[in-house]
């Protein structure tokens, strides 16, 4: 049986987190979109951006230093699996709208 994303459609798309297959649906649902990581925070933790860059599984090193300040939503989920939780994807409550 095909899992269903909530709009209906059928989920075709994974994310690789630690050899692990997860729907991308799965972590737009669950998610919220003001998530404060930061990049500075990421590349202390592993050393450099090219140790981050391999961490991660992304050829080009230049494209965490797109990142900006905060990390990609999906890629703060995949650095916390990957930290096994020492940085964690989290909710930055004060942007949320009332």
């Amino acid at each position: 049986m095909a899992d269903l994303a909530p709009s209906g459609r059928f989920i075709n798309r994974l994310l690789t987190v630690s050899s692990r297959k997860i729907p991308l649906a799965f972590y737009r649902e669950c998610a919220h979109n003001y998530l404060t990581m930061k990049t500075q925070d990421v590349i202390d933790f592993f050393g450099s951006r090219k140790k981050v860059a391999e961490k991660l599984g992304v050829k080009d090193v230049s494209a965490i230093s797109h990142w900006g300040d905060s990390v990609p939503e999906l890629r703060q989920y995949q650095i916390q699996v990957l930290t096994k939780n020492k940085l964690k994807a989290d909710a930055d409550t004060s942007s949320k709208a009332a």
